[in-house]
């Protein structure tokens, strides 16, 4: 399903004038429009478009028409992505503004809708510049759509459009590009639960920035992370102890911030959860810039959990009831998922075991959206458990850690 300005975009023409030739043939039955703005063929006619197409209009006609609306899809994405995620690096893209007519975004929950809208076209669009041979496109687009990837847990398409803008990183030779794609792709097997596939990429990515003479601590974060889930949190700790360093020498205050998380988090995980307190109040009390809310929600769920696990239930909720409506602003689903489930604990922990049944029939329900089974069985664990079966738990066995 095709918005107006990308059609424009694909036509060279105005969105205007787009639209008044879409319309006509809406009116002809020749397209389907299911919403305003947006159109599709029925499956027959596509068909049918692609045949007449390939057999009347010349082929250099046809991939500079594809390549006008892969652009526009490169720099509209981009767009959305710098308004979502400022601080973090972009790539440096070319483009012919009055050209291309990218859509600009004026705050986050319009950027982060149109991403939602389009995210089957921006898959699908990283192939088609694979295939084109338009490897600009290829190896930019996946990272600028690392956003979305991220917060709404695509992982299968996060997996995928990496893999092959990857490949056209390399075809081109741009090492650059190469180790954020593998970077990116280290994240993208953590967060589908592959942690040994994540940290064989994200070796190889130190491997390559040490070629390349770069400072490699935004891997050596990612990689401290996935040791932390692997158990290994003593070496763990001295990665992201390393990247915090790094990163504060370096005067890069956003890398600061997830550095100091994910020591937190390592941490708590490796039985300090009073020193994991500690790191991550130091990284809340220093993230005031808007652009760091993303990492201010990782920090909240982190806090709640080593609240739990040292037993401060009452604290436990008031961070876990502010990570709970941050994760929910920013529509950063899986950590919303991960605070419902902290703040449930706490909420058992209270003595309140309806609401904290209540959270977790949220949280379970945003993991079975998402695709997490593990984390959704282990939720529906807690809630087949009786009143007596609860009591008779230890408090130790009810907040085993459950991040990162």
């Amino acid at each position: 399903m095709t918005a107006k300005p990308a059609a424009a975009a694909l036509a060279g023409t105005s969105t205007q004038v787009a639209e008044a030739a879409l319309e006509l043939l809406v009116d002809a039955s020749m397209l389907q429009s299911p919403a305003s703005g947006r159109y599709r063929f029925h499956d027959l006619l596509r068909a049918y478009a692609r045949e007449r197409a390939r057999d009347e209009e010349p082929a250099g006609g046809r991939h500079a028409a594809i390549r006008r609306m892969l652009q526009w899809y490169l720099h509209t994405t981009a767009a959305a992505a710098r308004i979502i995620s400022p601080a973090r690096p972009h790539p440096s893209l070319d483009r012919d503004q009055a050209r291309l007519a990218p859509l600009t975004f004026t705050d986050y929950g319009a950027a982060l809708a149109w991403l939602d809208a389009e995210h089957a076209n921006l898959v699908v669009a990283v192939s088609q510049a694979a295939a084109g041979a338009e490897h600009e496109i290829a190896r930019y687009l996946p990272l600028e759509l690392w956003d979305l990837f991220q917060l709404r847990s695509h992982v299968d398409a996060w997996i995928e459009t990496h893999r092959i803008g990857l490949a056209s990183a390399r075809a081109v030779g741009d090492l650059d590009a190469e180790h954020r794609l593998l970077n990116n792709l280290g994240g993208a097997y953590f967060a589908a639960g592959r942690l040994e596939d994540a940290a064989v990429i994200l070796r190889q990515t130190i491997e390559l920035r040490n070629r390349l003479g770069k400072p490699y601590a935004v891997t050596s974060m990612n990689l401290g992370l996935t040791l932390t889930k692997l158990g290994r949190t003593e070496e763990a700790a001295v990665l992201l102890a390393d990247a915090r360093d790094q990163f504060r020498r370096a005067a890069n205050s956003s890398g600061e911030h997830a550095a100091l998380i994910s020591l937190g988090a390592a941490l708590r995980r490796g039985g300090q959860p009073a020193r994991a307190i500690t790191v991550l109040r130091e990284a809340l009390e220093t993230a005031t810039d808007e652009s760091l809310a993303y990492y201010e929600s990782d920090a909240l769920v982190e806090m709640t959990e080593a609240r739990l696990s040292l037993g401060e239930s009452g604290a436990a909720i008031k961070d876990g009831t502010v990570a709970v409506e941050l994760a929910r602003r920013l529509g950063y689903r899986e950590n919303e998922a991960l605070a419902l489930d902290a703040l449930g604990r706490a909420q058992f922990a209270s003595g309140r075991p309806a609401k904290s049944r209540s959270l977790w029939r949220e949280a379970m329900t945003i993991f079975i959206e998402l695709g997490k089974t593990n984390e959704a069985s282990a939720v529906a664990a807690k809630l087949k458990r009786s009143d007596a079966d609860w009591a008779d738990a230890s408090g130790p066995a009810l907040l085993l850690p459950r991040r990162p």
